[in-house]
């Protein structure tokens, strides 16, 4: 409740501002830093709606399902406590598990910075990309990486190729955000943009 009040004072305080153009980047500056400071989803996605904010800012943080097959998006296994379905334990999922068809295009859901790619024994070829206000994304079990440690992409880049490698039971890939170092679920942001345009 706290962050709910601290937020509707800072979008007043932001919206009835007269902001001139030379204001711009500093009122754009302090909204990346107060969603630094935020890990509730529902706080930082209620704050992009209530703001609308008119800058590309929406396309640095995590905002669309990382795959171009938007209107059949599937979960096959959800974030949270999970029975694994390899090794038969319960454990907490980072993420979720989207079926895709084997060479599907991944697409990074935001812009960033591809901070590591390769090979690791349960995510198999994986990509991690750097955000901005703390967010990183996590994509696994690609057939193929198509990118380079240190590039920049842009939002719906394609990162990687859909596959099974790693600790899978089928061709997926698996999608997880951590925002300030702790995975959350990246449910709450796979349709973010396509709910800011309504």
């Amino acid at each position: 409740m706290k962050c709910k009040v601290l937020v509707m004072i800072i979008v007043i305080a932001v919206c009835s501002s007269n902001a001139t153009i030379s204001n711009d980047e500093k009122i754009e500056r302090d909204i990346k830093a107060l969603i630094t400071s935020m890990n509730s989803s529902d706080s930082i996605i209620s704050l992009l709606k209530l703001i609308e904010w008119e800058s590309d800012l929406i396309y640095q943080i995590p905002c669309i399902p990382p795959t171009f097959v938007y209107h059949q998006l599937r979960v096959s296994s959800h974030y949270g406590r999970r029975v694994h379905p390899i090794h038969g334990n319960v454990k907490h999922h980072n993420g979720i598990d989207l079926p895709l068809s084997h060479g599907d295009t991944v697409v990074v859901s935001a812009d960033g910075k591809v901070t590591s790619q390769g090979y690791d024994r349960r995510l198999g070829n994986f990509v991690k990309v750097r955000h901005i206000c703390g967010f990183e994304t996590v994509y696994g079990h690609l057939s193929k990486i198509l990118v380079v440690t240190g590039e920049v992409v842009k939002i719906s880049k394609p990162i990687g190729l859909c596959g099974s490698t790693g600790d899978s039971t089928g061709p997926h890939v698996h999608y997880g955000i951590k925002k300030n170092g702790v995975f959350i679920n990246p449910l709450d942001y796979c349709e973010l943009l396509f709910e800011m345009q309504k």
